[in-house]
């Protein structure tokens, strides 16, 4: 397995573009000029799920700093498709979403928080489509499958 590219020289970045921006889609590379500040390269889906994850963030520093009603409540004001989910899977969502925030924060890795969110929005969606209204059946043997090809 190669070596990430994290960071070049603008030299490099001129005499090799192809490899720059292919490490580029997979981390930013930062890009260190003599002349000027240094650039950071990133991909443009990148760059809008750190946009992402800040709009998510600011939603959670609202909710955690408010002080009218309890923090679900707070919480659900900010993302209103929690209403869609019980009593406790919005206090359980809600403290969710904050740990997960600070697991992103604090490892500089916002996939983890986008994840989260979205595994609960796509839940709070479903349920507000009815697909949770019949009771699951459950296989008291497990059912083996073969393996797809």
């Amino acid at each position: 397995m190669s070596k990430l590219i994290e960071q070049v020289q603008s030299s490099e970045l001129s005499r090799n573009p192809l490899k720059v921006f292919s490490a580029a889609e997979k981390t930013p590379v930062t890009v260190t000029r003599r002349d000027g500040e240094d650039l950071v390269l990133t991909s443009k889906s990148q760059a809008a799920s750190r946009n992402e994850f800040f709009e998510f963030t600011a939603k959670i520093v609202v909710a955690t700093c408010g002080e009218e009603g309890t923090l679900t409540e707070r919480m659900v004001n900010q993302f209103p498709w929690m209403r869609a989910l019980d009593k406790d899977d919005r206090a359980k969502c809600a403290k969710n979403l904050i740990d997960a925030a600070l697991i992103s924060m604090t490892t500089h890795q916002t996939r983890h928080a986008l994840i989260e969110l979205n595994s609960w929005k796509d839940t709070a969606e479903a349920m507000a489509a009815g697909w949770f209204d019949e009771p699951l059946e459950r296989l008291e043997i497990p059912l083996l499958v073969p393996r797809p090809s």
